[in-house]
């Protein structure tokens, strides 16, 4: 009597599988918890787990004529056992090709919806190119096994056999592990070019990092393979049970290791020990906040009037970026649009784009934003901008204005739920502290991503500085109301955008502008970035300000360089930045448009 390895099988199937039915259950409810609609991965994850699970439980039922007993120790005709044999592993060669090869596509998609604009673009293209490749190999070597095919599992049949089942399953082990090895190290490239801390680093490589799982279990099966096909003396249903253990457990894993990068909202919503996933701790001080994986992403201010800026943070290591934008952006030829939102640093060299961390996690986690001022202008066109992204990018827009005028009402009411207005005074503490809690008690939501200081007004001085009288007004508005609003929400915050329409650098140019009173508001906006410049730099947060040129809207006139919808012109200074330009003020990088024959937006460090 041998030993009997059938609860080896029974814990190899089902553990795996357990936690990939887990994984999928929770990936789903992700979606939903986050507001977001289904994908095809998703649909393609389902598939996958389905013939996975057909895997799985051919994998238990073979044990009844015997898999995983010596041969000697079955109560049933050789004959018949062989039959058994060969007929279920042609079946479960069907459903592990497709749940493999599935499960494959499920992960370069979500690799495509992350670094579809970096460098490891065209090996996702090819990697996808070579899975489809593989999963048509696999179904002709299943289909050429025999002629008749039912020659492969009735061995009196006339007919013959050109292709062994160990030939088949080595020719098709080993492009699969290749594949499998590749699929793992793809993202890893792109992480190894972060400019983060080794720490951090293997933070972020830690989440794609259960591939390792499929890519041994895959390098099992061939090692068994080799194995067994050295073997003179072949116990068919003895050692015919390692090549179906590391088969099953390489299906379940794969299923597993695709939803898992997508499980931090159920995760982060479970407490205990998962409470550190959260982007915020809520009973700290603001100078504590941080989160492991928060995601800094460029805001556009459509705002001509407000100074951009971004809080990134992380605990243990809070890292930061705040970036002050003027009032314009680039125009359409510029190479940068709004669908980019989750990049932290996308450098434009030569068409390329770079997308880095925290696009990889913005797109696990869905973007919620709430953007001042919002209610016209460039604020409202941001929202409407916003409201047209997929809900991977962004599960949520609060709209914080005044009133709730018609223009805002359209929108809330095409969102299915997604726009959510905030009733919001920015001169008034009070009331953005109510609108804090607003947004904290808001249904789904935990904290806050972007915060985008939108609201602001201009001023009109006729006669110069010395009938300047709404002085202590602007003030008020567009330095104060920063300050209030940043203040109520650093609690919630995950990222911090705030907007300015700084013009210490336009005044420059347009002399003519009565406006003494806006100019000396942009210039103490100024001066407050580089207070915050200072004074976080010991957390590791970079403070800049950006000046995005003259804007077309109400507020700007007519007489704008750029129009409200081109809001991403400084996207190629403010992502490019490095930590030593913190307290530094640029102007945007435009080249190619020119102002009364001058290239004034060229991307330089100005004076404030």
């Amino acid at each position: 009597m041998g030993q009997n390895r059938q609860p080896e099988l029974y814990t190899a199937a089902l553990v795996p599988y357990v936690a990939a039915a887990i994984a999928l259950v929770s990936r789903l409810a992700s979606r939903r918890q986050t507001r977001h609609a289904l994908v095809w991965e998703d649909i393609l994850a389902v598939i996958a787990f389905s013939n996975g699970s057909a895997f799985t439980f051919i994998s238990i039922y073979k044990m009844r004529w015997g898999l995983g007993k010596p041969l000697q120790d079955v109560d049933m005709p050789e004959d018949e056992i062989v039959y058994h044999y060969f007929l279920d592993l042609w079946v479960d060669m069907w459903f592990y090709t497709f749940s493999v090869g599935l499960s494959k596509f499920v992960i370069l998609g979500f690799y495509w919806r992350t670094f579809s604009l970096s460098i490891i673009r065209q090996p996702i293209r090819i990697l996808f190119v070579c899975s489809v490749v593989w999963i048509i190999v696999r179904v002709t070597l299943i289909s050429m096994q025999c002629q008749p095919i039912r020659k492969f599992w009735h061995k009196d049949v006339p007919g013959k056999c050109p292709l062994t089942p160990m030939l088949s399953l080595f020719a098709a082990s080993i492009p699969h592990f290749i594949l499998e090895v590749a699929i793992l190290l793809c993202p890893l490239i792109e992480i190894y070019r972060l400019h983060i801390s080794a720490a951090r680093k293997i933070a972020v490589a830690a989440m794609f990092a259960s591939g390792l799982l499929v890519c041994g279990s895959a390098l099992g099966t061939i090692i068994h393979t080799v194995a067994l096909g050295r073997k003179n003396n072949q116990d068919l249903t003895y050692d015919g049970i390692d090549d179906q253990i590391w088969a099953v457990c390489d299906v379940n894993l794969a299923s597993f290791a695709t939803s898992l990068p997508l499980l931090r909202p159920i995760l982060r919503s479970c407490g205990g020990i998962f409470t550190y996933l959260r982007s915020s701790d809520r009973s700290i001080a603001p100078s504590n906040y941080g989160n492991t994986n928060s995601v800094p992403t460029f805001g556009n201010t459509e705002s001509t009037i407000e100074l951009a800026g971004e809080f990134r943070g992380h605990r243990g290591e809070r890292r930061g970026r705040i970036s002050a934008l003027h009032k314009d952006e680039c125009e359409h030829e510029c190479e940068h649009d709004l669908h980019h939102d989750g990049e932290d640093k996308v450098e434009t060299r030569g068409g390329v784009h770079i997308r880095t961390l925290h696009s990889i996690l913005s797109l696990i986690e869905m973007a919620s934003h709430l953007i001042t001022g919002s209610s016209r202008g460039i604020g409202l066109g941001y929202v409407t901008i916003l409201a047209r992204k997929d809900a991977s990018k962004v599960s949520k827009i609060f709209v914080a204005a005044l009133s709730e005028n018609s223009a805002l009402k359209k929108l809330i009411s095409v969102s299915a739920g997604r726009i959510e207005f905030v009733p919001l005074q920015v001169t008034s503490e009070e009331s953005a502290k109510k609108a804090a809690q607003h947004v904290e008690r808001s249904p789904g939501e935990q904290g806050l991503d972007f915060l985008i200081n939108n609201a602001g007004v201009p001023s009109n001085t006729e006669g110069g500085i010395e009938n300047m009288t709404d002085l202590t007004e602007v003030l008020n508005i567009n330095v104060f109301g920063v300050h209030n609003v940043t203040r109520a929400f650093l609690p919630i915050l995950r990222r911090v955008l705030q907007a300015s329409a700084q013009w210490p650098y336009l005044s420059a140019i347009f002399k003519f502008q009565p406006t003494p009173a806006y100019k000396v508001s942009k210039a103490a906006l100024n001066m407050l970035t580089v207070q915050r410049a200072e004074s976080l730099e010991k957390d590791g947060f970079t403070v800049l300000t950006v000046c995005p040129g003259w804007v077309k809207t109400d507020m700007g006139t007519e007489a704008g360089h750029l129009t409200a919808e081109s809001v991403t012109g400084g996207l190629k200074v403010i992502f490019g930045h490095t930590a030593a330009d913190s307290g530094k003020f640029f102007v945007i990088d435009l080249p190619s448009k020119e102002v009364n024959g001058e290239k004034i937006y060229d991307g330089s460090v100005r004076p404030y």
